[in-house]
């Protein structure tokens, strides 16, 4: 008997269902049935993955459950049997133990980041929440010798090997010629020529158990809380990865979907709360591969009978989309213009802002790791040669000088003329006096500044400099254009 027409009867669940839904790709069936999920997985050998045997599946259930609750622990619920008993399917309860199925609890579909973007509801704050949570799972992902091994050249070469060994069939179908030769000579010369930088990024303790398919089908945004679900449980070396990898994933996805102002919203909050800038470096390269590896999933998809034929004519059109994506990215380098600038980073520093994301893809505020004070120190150390920065203090202590010496000057005299003078405390013919409350006037004050420079918040000069300009441009432009001859 078929199990999975038999699961397509409500009376095989052991709780009330009113419709069930059979979703399924080249790995797993999955039954939608309103309060709760089933996935089983399919009996297919496809190198990478192997769920020939009633064991081996039964482990991997497992192992799905284990690693997704590391992200997601109150939507994985349990593993379950589905049973065969008096000549009927059933899911969990006494028989035949013919397979197992990972139960969970079943999310809208309309929370899923494809439904937001979709109807234009996935925002930069969503985004935000998202880069707050994968940073904290980062932070606590594995790592070890084994799994840093992962990040070596030549352990990424198997990947990227068996990528273009299992595509060379469908060279002509869904990827051109040309195309496969330039991202297989890319793929392979990069791993060689930038061997250095992989290593730096396992020095950096980058290359950890995470998740493997990290793409926007598999995050929903519901309830003002975020869950990722379905990361990769059959095969390690593609969950032990650097970090780059799995961001590279998202990003390839909304690139994929013309949605990568949104991917860029989530790097920078990913970058502020993680400082892992050092994935810039290997980041194009993991989109290349990302896009295809889902080029080679969706061809897969094309060659599976039990998949209706609509789904698997679409299936050829999306693999012909992500191997040009992939090729896009190589050939096509995207240099950003940038029209118009806003906000307090950007008064403070606009031309270290066009600097940092020329050189770093990074907007100045990024660089400086939130604190817009630093935007332009770090401008200095980064862009100019090492004796500009003496230069640049003297001539800055300098106008420090002068400027701080006419303002305390002015605070001592507004304590003596402004206070105690109105107040009648200190009388106006008595110049000895006057001077000696001026100096005291000046000192406090200047003990007040520094107080104030301590307790204020990262960013209060930045701001202040930006109030200022803005009310010098309030003042100034009205009567600039209103003028009349």
């Amino acid at each position: 008997m078929d199990f999975t027409q038999a699961l397509l009867e409500p009376e095989a669940y052991p709780h009330p269902v009113k419709e069930i839904q059979l979703v399924q790709t080249h790995i797993p069936w999955v039954f939608l049935t309103g309060e709760f999920v089933y996935k089983i997985k399919k009996p297919v050998n496809f190198g990478f993955l192997d769920f020939t045997t009633l064991k081996k599946r039964y482990h991997f259930c497992q192992e799905e459950l284990r690693l997704n609750r590391r992200l997601s622990p109150e939507i994985y619920l349990e593993v379950v049997p589905i049973v065969q008993r008096d000549r009927c399917i059933y899911v969990g309860g006494e028989g035949k133990v013919i397979d197992y199925a990972v139960k969970m609890k079943q999310l809208p579909q309309e929370s899923c980041l494809l439904s937001l973007l979709e109807r234009g509801d996935l925002t930069a704050f969503i985004m935000k929440r998202l880069a707050q949570l994968m940073a904290r799972f980062y932070k606590e992902a594995k790592i070890n010798e084994e799994i840093a091994t992962y990040g070596l050249p030549e352990k990424i070469e198997v990947n990227i090997k068996e990528n273009f060994d299992q595509t060379a069939s469908y060279v002509g179908k869904t990827i051109n010629k040309d195309v496969y030769e330039a991202l297989r000579d890319y793929s392979f010369r990069f791993l060689t020529e930038k061997k250095e930088v992989f290593l730096e990024r396992i020095w950096a303790k980058q290359i950890k158990d995470g998740h493997g398919d990290f793409h926007c089908a598999n995050v929903y945004w519901y309830d003002n809380k975020v869950y990722v679900l379905d990361c990769i449980e059959f095969n390690t070396r593609f969950r032990y990865a650097d970090v780059a990898a799995d961001v590279a994933f998202l990003l390839m996805d909304l690139d994929f979907r013309q949605a990568s102002y949104l991917g860029n919203c989530f790097l920078n909050a990913y970058l502020t709360y993680t400082n892992d800038f050092g994935l810039l470096k290997v980041l194009d390269f993991y989109k290349i591969y990302r896009a295809y590896v889902r080029g080679k999933i969706a061809s897969f998809e094309m060659d599976m009978p039990e998949i209706p034929k609509p789904q698997r004519k679409q299936a050829q059109e999306k693999a012909k989309r992500y191997f040009d994506l992939a090729y896009q990215y190589l050939t096509f380098p995207k240099r950003p213009f940038i029209l118009a600038m806003t906000g307090v980073a950007f008064v403070v520093g606009s031309l270290s802002n066009v600097y940092f994301w020329e050189k770093f893809k990074l907007t100045s505020l990024i660089y400086a790791k939130g604190n817009v004070d630093l935007v332009i120190p770090e401008y200095i150390n980064s862009a100019m040669p090492q004796g500009f920065v003496y230069l640049f203090m003297l001539v800055l202590l300098s106008a420090a000088m002068s400027t701080n010496s006419s303002q305390f000057h002015a605070l001592g005299t507004a304590i003596v003329r402004d206070i105690l003078q109105t107040l009648g405390l200190l009388k106006r013919d008595d110049p000895k006096k006057e001077m000696f409350a001026m100096k005291i006037g000046i000192a406090i004050m200047v003990i007040f500044t520094i107080i104030v420079a301590y307790t204020l918040p990262p960013g209060f000069i930045a701001r202040g400099t930006a109030i200022f300009f803005g009310l010098c441009a309030a003042s100034f432009l009205p009567a600039y254009f209103g003028a009349e001859p």
